[in-house]
């Protein structure tokens, strides 16, 4: 799999219905290290995501690919699982807004 220099793949986006921020599970490549991440976008800096995204040709297709399970009280958590072998998300990391959070285990 070839990665580009500070890179990340996207492996999968998360929604709450009973949260505002968007979860991106990614895998991030930094100086010769790899390690997996969560961001936690505002769904302004996610719009920008998706434009960036479709900017250089990357689609996501949410009708058919994201699955919600129902949790308790009934909210839901929807997955959009994009990291496939024919669909790599791979983007520069100075592609990700600059306002972001990120949470490492």
């Amino acid at each position: 799999m070839e990665t580009f220099l500070n890179s990340i793949l996207v492996k999968r986006i998360v929604f709450e219905s009973n949260y505002e921020g968007i979860l991106m599970n990614c895998e991030v490549f930094d100086s010769g290290r790899k390690y997996n991440s969560d961001f936690v976008l505002s769904s302004n800096s996610f719009n920008r995501f998706l434009n960036e995204c479709s900017a250089r040709g990357i689609s996501f297709d949410f009708e058919t690919n994201l699955v919600e399970h129902s949790i308790n009280d009934g909210n839901t958590i929807s997955i959009l699982d994009i990291n496939t072998e024919e669909n790599l998300v791979f983007l520069p990391s100075y592609c990700l807004p600059k306002t972001r959070y990120q949470m490492r285990a």
